[in-house]
């Protein structure tokens, strides 16, 4: 049984380790998760969704604390380099809501939608519980961070299996998201141009930045399917680590 354990998180993973600190190196930043014995997977290239770069899952073997970060090429012809630029609406969290719920299995409630300005990323937030998923028998509740950095779509999503676990956590999640360094700070490659094509792309009168919105929630829809199994397959790898360990 050990070795069936060992031999599903090799095959579902393109890479293994465990840190505090890492390298997101597809979307050019850090990462400080803080305290916990964090182990990082990454998913085999021919499991990714159309679109879909990289996507990285975090377990904590101790809490069984997981966050999954999913990085997309964003759709050029709509001028979003940096979502730092943009102000994001109304109509712009109510677009990706509907791409999340449109596309995500199972029963889909909004708990919250909002906007956050986070050291030099601008946030569009999404706390939603799905229930009734074909692929898992519990709730989970989710907090989705979602921006646009250098041109890429970065989803930053923590999750949680009660109400009260998402609500307790959300200055934790924030004091995670503030420890994200950017080695290229896209804020000062931006020009005049498409500084001024960023605004007009995210506005009250213009439906781009509605469908954008959709988009980045479809990809989370077709991106999460399976991210369940592959956190708990990352907390039996790092239990299975610390056994070996102590022996």
């Amino acid at each position: 049984m050990k070795k069936f354990i060992i031999f599903l998180a090799i095959i579902l993973t393109t890479s293994v380790c465990n840190a505090q600190t890492f390298n997101i190196k597809e979307a050019d930043f850090y990462i400080d998760l803080g305290d916990g014995d964090w182990v990082m997977q990454t998913e085999a290239q021919e499991n990714l969704p159309k679109g879909v770069i990289q996507q990285y899952y975090f377990t904590d073997s101790a809490s069984a604390n997981g966050i999954f970060i999913s990085i997309s090429e964003n759709d050029m012809s709509k001028n979003i380099k940096d979502l730092s630029n943009a102000n994001i609406n109304g109509k712009f969290l109510d677009g990706l809501e509907k791409g999340i719920t449109h596309h995500f299995p199972g029963k889909n409630t909004t708990l919250n939608k909002e906007a956050q300005k986070i050291n030099t990323m601008n946030c569009a937030i999404i706390e939603f519980i799905n229930t009734d998923n074909p692929n898992f028998n519990t709730s989970i509740y989710y907090r989705d961070f979602v921006t646009i950095k250098n041109g890429k779509i970065i989803h930053f999503i923590f999750m949680y299996f009660s109400e009260q676990a998402l609500n307790n956590n959300k200055q934790r999640d924030l004091d995670t998201l503030k420890t994200v360094a950017f080695s290229k700070d896209s804020i000062n490659d931006v020009d005049a141009d498409n500084n001024k094509k960023d605004n007009i792309s995210i506005n009250d009168n213009d439906d781009q930045g509605v469908d954008l919105a959709y988009t980045i929630g479809e990809i989370f829809g077709k991106s999460v399917a399976y991210i369940i199994v592959i956190i708990i397959l990352g907390s039996i790898w790092a239990l299975i680590k610390r056994i070996f360990r102590k022996k």
